[in-house]
């Protein structure tokens, strides 16, 4: 074989395997990132079970408007560890929830100590599951977080209860607590 068709040859089989070395790369990082078990789904529920309300509070406004939220905004805000998955049940005579708001945080309080927050948004609001009873809320990521929602709707007094929920706009907290449960 003359030199320099051995040159092409040997060029061209050096390309060749660079590029199926580079695709190879390419395809098996994302696997080796996921084997370390950091980011497998965990589930919890709120309220926890026999737990009350968690630390949740209701809102009652005149006319029936109901705000209903996870904690109070300074915290303690709920564990939200990558590939976590909430199931949220409403209280008791919280019906018609109409809108959601879903805020993400790197400490469980936030009272000046470091902590940042922002809108949650993509992988880390992920609702689904949604109805009269409640809904599920999933962490996409892989990241920690803490996280705080609340939810708009009615309220309308649970059966057996005549004078059920408060008229006067003022805030009713439920119960004292802080996290949800971990199964």
């Amino acid at each position: 074989m003359p030199e320099g068709r051995r040159a092409r040859a040997v060029l061209a089989a050096g390309v060749t395997g660079l590029t199926a070395a580079v695709v190879a790369g390419v395809l098996l990082a994302p696997a080796a990132a996921c084997t370390t078990h950091a980011c497998d789904p965990s589930y919890a529920t709120f309220p926890a079970p026999g737990d009350g309300t968690s630390g949740s509070i209701l809102t009652v406004f005149a006319g029936g408007q109901a705000v209903w939220q996870s904690s109070p905004l300074e915290g303690p805000w709920l564990d939200y560890p990558g590939n976590r998955t909430i199931t949220v049940t409403y209280p008791q005579g919280f019906t018609n929830a109409t809108g959601f708001n879903v805020v993400v945080a790197t400490a469980p309080y936030q009272d000046g100590g470091g902590s940042t927050a922002t809108t949650a948004a993509g992988q880390l609001d992920q609702l689904f599951n949604l109805n009269d009873a409640g809904f599920q809320l999933q962490n996409g990521s892989c990241g920690d977080y803490n996280v705080y929602f609340s939810v708009n709707g009615r309220w309308a007094a649970p059966p057996g209860d005549a004078d059920a929920g408060p008229d006067s706009g003022a805030a009713e907290p439920l119960d004292a607590g802080a996290d949800a449960s971990r199964e």
